[in-house]
Order: C-alpha cells, then sequence, then structure tokens
C-alpha cells in the first residue's frame, strides 16, 4: 500500500498539470492511469480500515478532477458516474457533490438519471450544513435551479421536496418561511423520506419551545431584524443560558446578525465554526471554547465579547494580565488555573453597571472552561 499511495499521487498531479496547460484529454489520460492503479490496490486491499484511508481519499479526487474536466468537455454523464464514484470512497468529498449534480442538471430533460441531482444536492448541503458552514457553492446551485426541484417537488418527487423545503427554511431563492418549511418537510416526511422525518421533527420541536420571558423579548426583536437582540440571543443559545444549549441555533442567529453587518457577530460566527468543526471530528474533545496557545505552563489566548464601548482592566498580581478594549479583544495570560478562578470571581462580583448578568456569566464560563483544561 505504500508503494501505492505515491504512484495515484503522482498522476493526479500529472493530470494537474495537463489541465493547467489546457491539454483536457491529456488530462482524462493520467487520471485515469492513477485511476486504475488506485481502484485496483482497494478492491485487493486486505488489513484495517484506517490504513485504506489516505488511498480512498486520494482516488476520490482524481473522480472529481476527472469529473470536472468531463463537464468542460460537455460530456456530463460521464461526469456523473465520476462524481458518484468519488461518493463511494469518500462521503466527504464536497467538490464531487457540487459536480455530480451540476453534470445531472445538465442531462437532457428527459434522461433518466437527471433527478440524481436532487439527492446529490441535499446530500452535499447537509454535509456542508453539518460541518458548520455551508459555503456558497452548493447553496448558489440550489437557488439557480429552484423551478426544476419545485416542479419535481411538485410530482412527488422526495428529495427534491426537501430541497424546497430547505429553501424556505433559509430563504434562500425565496422569502424566508418557516411555515412553508414544516409543511413540506412533513409531506415529505407522510411519504417515507427519513431525512425530512428529521427535519420536521427538529422544526416541530423549535416551534413548541417556550422561551422564559427574559429571552422572549430577545426573541422578538430578532424575528424584527434586529440584529443586537439576534446576538444576544445566540449567545443564551450558545451558553445555555435559560435554554437548552444549542450552537447551530446560535449560528444561525448570529449569521442574520452578521449579514446586518455586525462586525462582533462576523467574527463570532468565524471561532464558533471553528470549534463546531472540531466537536464534530473529535466528539471527545467537546467544544474547545478556549484553546491555550505557548507552552507547557502557560498560554495565552483571544476571544471576542459583545460589550459595546465598555472598557475593562483587571491585573492577576503579576502572573496574568486581563484587559478588553472597545469591547471587541479580550487577551489573558495566566500561569494556573487558580488564577483564572480569582477573576471569575472578579467579574461575578464585579459592580460596574453597563455588564449584563449574562455577559458577566458568559466570561465566567469562558474562563472556568479553560482552568479546567488546564488542570488535565
Amino acid at each position: 500500500m505504500s508503494d501505492v499511495l505515491p504512484l495515484v499521487v503522482e498522476w493526479k498531479e500529472k493530470g494537474n498539470s495537463k489541465l493547467k496547460a489546457e491539454d483536457k484529454l491529456g488530462a482524462v489520460e493520467c487520471y485515469s492511469e492513477g485511476l486504475l492503479i488506485g481502484w485496483k490496490a482497494i478492491d485487493e486491499f486486505r488489513g484495517l480500515a484506517e490504513d485504506l484511508e489516505a488511498l480512498k481519499v486520494a482516488v476520490a479526487q482524481i473522480c472529481a478532477n476527472r469529473a470536472h474536466v468531463h463537464l468542460l468537455l460537455d460530456e456530463p454523464e460521464l461526469a456523473l458516474d465520476d462524481s458518484c464514484k468519488a461518493l463511494e470512497v469518500d462521503f466527504q468529498n464536497a467538490k464531487a457533490y457540487w459536480r455530480g449534480a451540476t453534470a445531472a442538471l445538465r442531462l437532457p430533460t428527459t434522461h433518466a438519471r437527471r433527478r440524481e441531482a436532487a439527492e446529490l444536492l441535499r446530500q452535499g448541503l447537509r454535509l456542508a450544513f453539518d460541518a458548520a458552514g455551508a459555503g456558497t457553492v452548493l447553496p448558489k446551485l440550489l437557488k439557480e435551479n429552484l423551478d426544476t426541484f419545485r416542479c419535481w417537488a411538485d410530482e412527488g418527487h422526495l428529495p427534491s421536496m426537501f430541497l424546497v423545503a430547505l429553501a424556505y427554511l433559509k430563504g434562500n431563492g425565496v422569502a424566508k418561511d418557516n411555515e412553508k418549511a414544516l409543511m413540506l418537510f412533513q409531506e415529505a416526511a407522510g411519504k417515507g423520506d427519513s431525512l425530512a422525518k428529521a427535519m420536521a421533527e427538529k422544526l416541530e420541536a423549535q416551534k413548541a419551545e417556550v422561551l422564559p420571558p427574559e429571552l422572549q423579548i430577545w426573541a422578538k426583536e430578532a424575528a424584527n431584524g434586529d440584529a443586537n437582540a439576534q446576538f444576544n440571543l445566540g449567545l443564551a443559545y450558545y451558553r445555555g443560558d435559560m435554554v437548552q444549549q444549542d450552537l447551530f441555533k446560535c449560528e444561525q442567529l448570529w449569521e442574520r446578525a452578521a449579514e446586518q453587518g455586525d462586525d462582533m457577530a462576523k467574527e463570532n460566527l468565524v471561532t464558533l465554526r471553528e470549534h463546531m468543526k472540531l466537536m464534530q471530528n473529535d466528539a471527545k474533545k467537546g467544544v474547545r471554547v478556549l484553546r491555550r496557545t505557548g507552552d507547557g505552563t502557560g498560554g495565552v489566548k483571544q476571544f471576542f465579547l459583545k460589550t459595546g464601548s465598555e472598557v475593562l482592566q483587571g491585573d492577576l498580581k503579576g502572573e496574568g494580565v486581563l484587559s478588553l478594549a472597545q469591547g471587541r479583544t479580550v487577551t489573558l495570560s495566566v500561569r494556573r488555573s487558580s488564577e483564572i478562578c480569582t477573576f471569575v470571581n472578579f467579574i461575578q462580583g464585579g459592580s460596574n453597571p453597563k455588564r449584563s448578568r449574562m455577559r458577566q456569566e458568559w466570561l465566567a464560563a469562558l474562563l472556568l472552561t479553560w482552568a479546567s483544561s488546564l488542570e488535565r
């Protein structure tokens, strides 16, 4: 296996060079040579599955690359074949979903495989959203072809019904409408679609959720488009403050605030999505609110906090310093977790009336999370 992977990668790089030189047929030949070697090795492999992963990823990349060339050569069915082959060995290959869906949509309207575009697109979108951040390419493909998917949905095509519902849920190409989204998910679920059933159950649970009075005000203002309310309600979901923690709801609210130009929401989204990705890749690590850097005896970390124009400074007696300037960046340098707890007590007992209780407790929770990580 160790001698096969370099050969496969070499053929991939040769194909990439041919494509860069606009030699499309030459690129297809190189990719094909690499795939012959790669597929043969996969078929003949006997051993631990993890030992095969690197080769499978390389083979999937070559399949996706060859699919790209087939699209350039106006050979959509071949591009669709290669995209599906890529996903057989690497279901996380985002390019394969996009190129496969694009290829299927380019087939003649009467082609039997054209509707495969819907399933490829919804699987790709689910993967992208689960990985924290769907990017723009797949949602754009849905938006551009929404009329086609709507026609298929009207004919009872379940993956297309899911996509149209998702478009209403995200406000992608249509006005955002959670009620229409829920109705379509429920309809598809009633016809046996398990993915639609999961989405319908999630939306039903959200609809039935009763927020405490303290958060209902923010929820109402957030629904009316108030960016500050969207940020603060998202923060409540992030912390699980008076509501069950839900990072996906937090992401949605901060995303809406960011779309309105809220700089703090934009910055927090980057950090949040990084941690959601880490959580997905290794559930045992959990959400790392703060990650240490530096040597083994100390660390420095920056994180973001919505505090308006508040300025706060604290001194941990020479062992660590925390400063908050212009309500944007907090830098913490410590040597021992006990020093974090000392400052936590200061934050929780602070007398500054400008700091809300939620923000004090949120900062305290962040510091305590890092304190516990230092002890491990």
